[in-house]
């Protein structure tokens, strides 16, 4: 414990007292009924399917049965007769369950193919489909879609190269392409079209950062083909990941003000960082190193060690390096227009009303946060060129919190700085049935590799119907 003490002062100490370059890395509404059966039918081999989403031998050897189905690019517009093709997988249970509705997973992004993500750790998703078959589809604009939308990488370390952007729309206009096809409405009506193709009533959607929002979108649009929703890192419908990004650095520095200004009420914390963030270009990066101690803070002990490192002179001889994309983007793993379709008509147009909540901080705290992404691949400043190039908002996005008694739990986490406990705890208020765990030692994205929270989840889809017997 002393060790402990010594090492956290000095990392304190350290913090502020100098700076350095760092890099952060960190259709159709409605309900659809009359579809019978779980998921039976569903094993067995590939033959006689569309085997290209069977790319691996990991694929292969579950066995799993890969096809592809056509729907509608538009489905809101019937004069639109445009159709894509998309491609999803079912493998089968390790149990050779054919009762339990099937698992649906739902990776990260928006941009990323479900099908290749799933397929790098289909050994560390076997917790979920042990007694269940699961579905993985890829989102539409990914993987193996057809037509596949291609641009050169316009999001680079330096920030949005304009011309390769402008090139991009142009280009994707020659081949009628529409960005606004893209959007986690239309992900969930391509999921609902492959469970009417199946046969299958219901699922349970586990989804994981941007794949929550699909689920919630599912669950709004779908309601009665959800059984059940697991969320890890909730990107919650209402939401911005743009405009409020800062929060997930606000939220964990105001647990750590309580804490601090309980034990040195004279002091406010608030008011030291107000005062310490003017004019400092090291600001940014200093928060978030000091919020990920919001839940390491142990006695009274620990918070004077804090104390007076806040106390020590800050540098102000440093420049941030922010985060910044560099994808290779003309891979099939990443869609670059896929997560331009999300981001824009479901972020960019809704930031001017989406205003970050700012727990009491001061505006050098928020002006210094200003330029946080996130989990955003693109800031504030390149949206702003990018709103004129886009057509009006499709009709079939809303910007409001589901409301449902669906049996749901959530995971949040201390060191999650893309999705923030702040807007699970809002928006769990609208889910009647739901438990939310906390994990404070754990990053973004963490349920599948921390064994106290895959426990829960093997509880929860051995029963989800009461959810006060599942306990972390």
């Amino acid at each position: 414990m002393k060790v402990f003490k010594l090492v956290f002062g000095f990392f304190l100490v350290m913090m502020f007292a100098s700076c350095g370059t760092s890099n952060d890395n960190s259709g159709n509404k409605g309900n659809s009924s009359g579809n019978k059966g779980n998921s039976s039918g569903n094993k067995g081999n590939n033959s006689g399917n569309d085997n290209s989403a069977c790319f691996s031998s990991a694929m292969k050897d579950s066995k799993a049965k890969c096809s592809s189905i056509e729907v509608k690019a538009s489905p809101n517009d019937a004069n639109d007769k445009r159709m894509l093709k998309v491609y999803y997988s079912i493998i089968p249970s390790i149990n050779k369950s054919t009762n339990k509705e099937p698992i649906v997973s739902l990776v990260g992004g928006p941009g990323p193919s479900n099908t290749f993500v799933v397929d790098g750790k289909l050994h560390s998703l076997s917790h979920l489909f042990q007694n269940r078959d699961m579905i993985v589809m890829d989102y539409r604009g990914t993987g193996f879609t057809e037509p596949y939308p291609t641009c050169d990488n316009f999001l680079t370390k330096a920030g949005l190269d304009k011309e390769k952007f402008k090139q991009c729309i142009a280009s994707l206009d020659k081949v009628n392409i529409k960005l606004s096809d893209y959007t986690s409405a239309n992900i969930a009506y391509d999921l609902n079209k492959v469970l009417e193709k199946e046969k299958i009533n219901k699922v349970i959607l586990v989804g994981e950062s941007y794949g929550t929002r699909v689920a919630t979108t599912m669950a709004r649009d779908y309601p009665n083909k959800v059984s059940a929703m697991i969320l890890d890192g909730w990107f919650t419908i209402e939401a911005n990941g743009i405009s409020q990004a800062k929060e997930s650095i606000l939220d964990k520095l105001n647990d750590l003000a309580l804490k601090y200004d309980k034990k040195y009420p004279d002091a406010k914390l608030r008011d030291i960082l107000e005062k310490s963030t003017q004019n400092n270009k090291c600001a940014q990066r200093d928060l978030k190193e000091l919020a990920k101690l919001a839940y390491s803070i142990q006695d009274e002990k620990d918070l004077s060690i804090l104390n007076e490192a806040l106390n020590q002179p800050l540098s102000k001889e440093c420049l941030i390096s922010n985060r910044s994309i560099d994808e290779k983007y003309s891979n099939r793993f990443m869609s670059s227009v896929m997560a331009l379709g999300v981001i824009m008509y479901e972020e960019a147009y809704f930031m001017d009303n989406q205003k970050p909540h700012d727990f009491g901080f001061g505006p050098n705290v928020l002006k210094s946060l200003d330029t946080f992404q996130g989990g955003a691949p693109i800031d504030i400043s390149s949206v702003d060129f990018m709103r004129p190039y886009f057509t009006a908002i499709p009709k079939q996005i809303e910007i409001k919190p589901l409301k449902t008694d669906i049996p749901t739990i959530i995971f949040t986490a201390g060191l999650d700085f893309q999705t923030t406990k702040y807007w699970a705890i809002n928006a769990q208020k609208h889910l009647s049935n739901n438990r939310h765990f906390f994990f404070k030692d754990q990053g973004h994205g963490f349920s599948n590799d921390k064994s106290d929270a895959t426990n829960i989840i093997e509880k929860f889809l051995n029963n989800y119907s009461d959810l006060s017997v599942i306990d972390a």
